[in-house]
This record gives structure tokens, C-alpha cells and sequence, in this order.
């Protein structure tokens, strides 16, 4: 039996879409979570930021975060499939202790206030 995992995803979807077209983009990102295997407790979608240092000639990007629980192997597909999306600029994946699913990233400043 494969050991299920808790993990934190955050995406940075490309800025060169309208907001819709981001929101689209979020979904099938989700729909691939859940087509690879993994089930997601939380979700957030932080809107358009400006990024800390510019990636593929861009200084903005459309920010997602998602926490999911999985397998090593559903996560490494998923990891693999976000490599080869077109509008995903940036991404990064980490493993989460189980009681801080469903709670709000460090990375996002916003929650980084209400906790201090």
C-alpha cells in the first residue's frame, strides 16, 4: 500500500492572461491533482503579485496555493505535468505536517499579518 502524504503546492500562473483565462488555467491545474490520484483539502487563489525576481521575462504572475495529500509517485506526476504546462511560470511543491493542512502558507504575506 502506497503511504499518502500531506504536501503544499504553489503555483505561479503567467501573467499574459486575463483573469478568467487565470482562473481556467487554476482549475485544470486542480483537475489534474485529482486526475493524478491526490485529494485536496484546501485551496486559495492569492491574485495577481508582483514576484520577487523576475521569471521568463516576467515581473507579475497570477499566485494559487493548494494543500493535497498524495502519494510520492501521484506527487512526482504532478510535478512532471506542471513542468510541461504552458501558462505555469513557476511552481513549487512541499511536504506538509498534517496538522497544518488546511491553514494558510507562510509565503503568504496577507495570513503572515492576521498570525503575527
Amino acid at each position: 500500500m502506497k503511504t499518502l502524504r500531506h504536501y503544499e503546492l504553489i503555483f505561479i500562473i503567467s501573467p499574459t492572461l486575463e483573469d478568467k483565462e487565470a482562473e481556467i488555467t487554476a482549475r485544470e491545474v486542480k483537475d489534474l491533482i485529482v486526475e493524478k490520484g491526490a485529494q485536496i483539502h484546501y485551496s486559495e487563489t492569492w491574485g495577481k503579485r508582483k514576484l520577487a525576481y523576475e521569471v521568463k521575462k516576467q515581473r507579475y504572475g497570477f499566485y494559487s496555493m493548494i494543500h493535497m495529500e498524495g502519494s510520492v509517485e501521484t506527487v512526482n506526476e504532478i510535478d512532471r505535468n506542471l513542468k510541461l504546462h504552458e501558462h505555469v511560470i513557476k511552481f513549487l511543491v512541499v511536504k506538509l505536517e498534517p496538522e497544518k493542512v488546511g491553514k494558510a502558507s507562510a509565503l503568504n504575506p496577507d495570513k503572515m499579518k492576521e498570525e503575527v
